[in-house]
């Protein structure tokens, strides 16, 4: 693959992990790091944003994060970015609650905070509007063509250490990010430092590396502005996964 350009393809392998690792058979370790512990953070961050409505794209490695932030946040308007075909069927299967969606209720009763908001039609009458939309970051459009408004919120959720082979593909992702956000919204990153694979089975898929002085640089390059940045130590089984730390980080766009 040419630097610079993503692998689409890696999203299935990478939807087939989070299906693997979040259900309700994984370790609590594994739920802690991978979903828990980033959760908190995304929903305490959206509840800083603007009161009046604010909106959000979704662009997440894992299945069905939406459903874990609807209702407890104060958005108008979800748009789910997905990398292929399989994806955007099963975020379209999730979004008309079909029962072969991948579920993430048992970490709503994970998290007392969220408990409230699972899966319900009157629920889903008060939630945010919520839209599914293919696409390809390395189109100068991702999502061609569709031209979005800009967006108070992007979120992503692992997708990045997944599906960028290089250190290029990275920072033109996070400068297309940009791009889509309002002058003054934020970009909430959910990332791994430091890694080297995950496993799919017998197989053992490269993960990009990097640490966290590239990452704040590649931000800063690509005009955010880092508000807020932690990390943890990785607790996960070296057979699932190989990785320093999960961190998340806001960044707020600012003008070019």
């Amino acid at each position: 693959m040419n630097s610079g350009r993503v692998n689409n393809d890696l999203t299935v392998d990478m939807m087939q992990f989070f299906r693997t690792n979040l259900s309700p058979f994984s370790d609590q370790e594994i739920l802690d790091e991978l979903i828990l512990a980033p959760i908190l953070a995304i929903t305490a961050e959206l509840k800083k944003g603007p009161g009046n409505g604010p909106d959000l794209i979704d662009f997440s490695g894992s299945p069905n994060i939406f459903e874990l932030i609807q209702f407890k946040s104060p958005l108008k308007e979800i748009i789910i970015l997905t990398a292929n075909d399989a994806s955007v069927m099963n975020m379209q299967r999730s979004v008309n609650n079909n029962n072969d969606a991948f579920d993430l209720s048992h970490v709503l009763k994970l998290i007392p905070e969220l408990e409230d908001s699972g899966r319900s039609s009157e629920k889903a009458k008060d939630g945010p509007v919520i839209q599914n939309l293919k696409c390809d970051f390395n189109r100068d459009n991702p999502t061609n063509p569709v031209v979005l408004k800009k967006s108070d919120y992007l979120l992503c959720f692992f997708t990045l250490n997944f599906i960028c082979p290089d250190l290029d593909s990275y920072r033109m992702c996070l400068k297309k990010m940009h791009d889509m956000l309002k002058e003054g919204g934020s970009l909430i990153l959910i990332g791994l430092l430091d890694a080297e694979f995950y496993t799919v089975g017998k197989k053992k898929i490269p993960l990009l590396s990097f640490n966290e002085s590239f990452l704040k640089q590649a931000m800063t390059d690509a005009h955010f502005a880092i508000e807020y940045f932690n990390k943890i130590p990785s607790k996960v089984p070296h057979d699932v996964a190989s990785y320093g730390h999960v961190c998340w980080v806001r960044g707020v766009s600012t003008k070019k």
